[in-house]
């Protein structure tokens, strides 16, 4: 069969979707009949192939589609509607001629597979508008003109977003080697070494260093948690680290790292030492009994 062949109600077959508007009903149908007829593909692989090509101008247009599956389903039946018109295209009963009509007008429409939330998904203002508008009768709009201006919006929100992962990793990576060369060093080793990676980091990044942390995290409750489980201070670092992580929050924030735990957790217990020996002179007893071995010891007493 030839490509130059007219179809009934569709019009001649096209080797692929143009223009600079997302593609029409008539668009995707036209492609569809020339993979089944000309490059002699079944119905669901040349589906399938319109769909490809169907998706691209999607996501030029920046707007999020439905999955390729049911995308695929809606060229489907659309397909096998125009079939059924074909068949009864010789009756001259009103309601087959007004289905004809209506399918007929349709053509020029949007072959619409949006995601059901796009509209909420889509943040670029303009994007929702030509939405609005391709979905309009006969896709007013065009992608043509905001193209250039709003990819270079894109491109831009992308180097930040990329610039702050780097900068999230960097503070990422100091936290962790200073924990893990304390882990090696003596008590007047670990502020060098901090000091020499920030240094080795600054190099490599150029004039941006990770910014310093300035939240505290530890508190006497978790303190008294590392003590009770037998918690290393290094230990502590990657446990903190990790549960930051999980919850999403940056480590870079908060200060980690072995020395300042290891103080945190001296100023707890001294601080819980004062309190119990406080709590003990208030007491105010005149006599103790002393247990050994969970056994009362005989004739022992402190008076």
């Amino acid at each position: 069969m030839s490509s130059r062949e007219k179809l009934f109600i569709i019009g001649y077959m096209n080797h692929q979707i143009t223009g600079s508007k997302l593609p029409s009903r008539g668009d995707c149908l036209k492609v569809l009949f020339y993979n089944m007829r000309i490059t002699k593909l079944n119905l669901n692989d040349s589906a399938s192939l319109v769909i490809e090509e169907c998706i691209v101008f999607w996501k030029k247009a920046r707007i999020p589609t439905q999955v390729t599956h049911r995308c695929k389903a809606k060229l489907i039946k659309l397909y096998e509607e125009w079939k059924g018109i074909l068949k009864n295209k010789n009756k001259t009963n009103q309601t087959f001629k007004q289905k004809e009509q209506l399918f007929s007008d349709s053509m020029n429409d949007l072959f619409d597979i949006a995601h059901q939330d796009a509209l909420t998904m889509i943040r670029i203002q303009e994007d929702k508008l030509f939405l609005l508008k391709q979905r309009e009768k006969g896709r007013p709009g065009s992608m043509l003109g905001v193209d250039i201006k709003l990819t270079n919006i894109e491109k831009r929100k992308q180097i930040r977003k990329e610039n702050e992962t780097k900068r999230k990793e960097i503070n990422l990576k100091h936290i962790i080697t200073t924990a893990a060369t304390d882990e090696y060093s003596s008590e007047s080793e670990p502020e060098y070494m901090e000091k020499s990676f920030e240094i080795d980091e600054q190099q490599e990044t150029g004039p941006s260093k990770p910014k310093r942390a300035r939240k505290e995290l530890l508190t006497s409750r978790l303190a008294a948690a590392f003590d009770k489980c037998k918690i290393s201070e290094s230990d502590a670092v990657h446990l903190l680290v990790a549960f930051l992580e999980a919850v999403s929050l940056d480590p870079s924030d908060y200060i980690i790292n072995r020395t300042s735990i290891r103080n945190a957790r001296a100023v707890y217990r001294e601080s819980y030492d004062q309190k119990l020996k406080q709590s003990f002179t208030n007491l105010n007893v005149k006599s103790i009994v002393v247990h050994w071995d969970t056994k009362i010891m005989e004739n022992v007493s402190i008076d």
